[in-house]
């Protein structure tokens, strides 16, 4: 990878971060914003981000704790200007799995669930069938 861009809120993460990833900080940009599909208090979406920038990821990693869409409708642009791999997380909601594979069938993305099943521990209070949930869809946008 030639850059990585992380973004995160909360300024105790963006401390942890910077001390992992001092060693290669001309590498690393920490971004302090929720990434979502607005561009306000604190919220930016990644088309408006990598706006600024001419050469854009083509590997995005989403674990946004369950605001998942929302972080795809705010790279539409991104997703279909080149070729982009996506990992992205499914198992903060439990029908997230089945949106995201429509999401990404309907766009044209070849996807796939990633091997193995958990429980979400947040939902342990209230849980119900089915129990397991997929984790993760890996994405390609093969038409570009």
């Amino acid at each position: 990878m030639k850059h990585v861009y992380l973004f995160e809120q909360d300024p105790e993460w963006v401390e942890a971060l910077e001390a992992t990833f001092a060693p290669w900080k001309e590498k690393v940009s920490i971004i302090p914003a929720f990434v979502s599909d607005q561009n306000n208090n604190g919220h930016i979406s990644l088309d408006h981000y990598f706006l600024q920038l001419p050469e854009k990821p083509d590997f995005y990693k989403i674990d946004v704790e369950g605001a998942e869409g929302r972080v795809l409708q705010g790279m539409k642009k991104l997703l279909f200007e080149k070729p982009v791999k996506i990992a992205l997380c499914t198992y903060h909601h439990q029908e997230d799995f089945e949106i995201f594979s429509r999401f990404f069938a309907q766009n044209g993305f070849s996807h796939r669930p990633n091997p193995g099943l958990m429980i979400y521990q947040n939902d342990l209070d209230h849980i119900v069938p089915p129990f397991f949930r997929k984790c993760l869809i890996k994405a390609t946008n093969n038409h570009v």
